[in-house]
């Protein structure tokens, strides 16, 4: 899609603007956001494509039912290996853990950076969520709503639309590098959380 149709094209900071926005991580159609909970001891990794430089600043969700006793949720941000080989890599950073049992309020939920990261232009990134509970619930997207490569990933005899990578993992900081090991890290089934990035500068 070029840059002038593209969502990410839009990014702005999320004060000083006249419609303030923050972002949802790889969302490509304007559709109402759903909710589900996300399994617990599994790294989400959904990618976005960033065409402008842009300061990141806070990465949050939109917390719709809290989770169990001690329930957390960690969130980060991968860089893409390569343009000719695309998979969640090296951690650029692991923004520490919300508490989703007893936060302060449902709704969204952000982690402050700081220090702020700066993601440059014309490169894939993956937003990262991992958590210890299962029964919590956010925002979610559908998976026809997510970019990824427009192809299928092929498997054999069978080949799948792909929309997101899901590893297993036991819960703890996010992992460098990202624990992908091949076409059974991709997934289209089931839905995807919305990872919600808000910058504090765009070039």
């Amino acid at each position: 899609m070029a840059n002038n149709q593209s969502w990410e094209f839009y990014q702005q900071p999320d004060t000083g603007t006249k419609y303030p926005l923050d972002w949802v991580a790889g969302l490509s159609s304007p559709v109402s956001l759903g909710q589900d909970a996300f399994p617990a001891n599994r790294l989400i990794l959904i990618p976005f494509n960033q065409m402008r430089t842009a300061t990141l600043a806070k990465i949050g969700i939109d917390l719709k039912v809290r989770g169990g006793a001690n329930a957390k949720v960690r969130l980060g941000i991968y860089a893409n290996n390569s343009s000719k080989d695309n998979y969640p890599k090296t951690l650029v950073v692991d923004a520490g853990e919300l508490d989703v049992n007893n936060p302060p309020s449902t709704g969204c939920n952000f982690l402050t950076l700081n220090p702020t990261v700066d993601l440059t232009s014309n490169n894939r990134y993956w937003a990262a969520l991992f958590s210890n509970d299962a029964t919590y619930q956010i925002a979610r997207l559908e998976p026809s709503t997510l970019s990824f490569w427009g192809g299928l990933a092929v498997t054999g005899s069978s080949a799948q639309a792909v929309s997101k990578v899901s590893v297993a993992k036991a819960y703890g900081a996010l992992p460098n590098p990202a624990p992908v090991s091949g076409s059974g890290d991709l997934t289209d089934t089931g839905v995807a959380p919305a990872i919600i990035l808000g910058f504090s500068n765009v070039i």
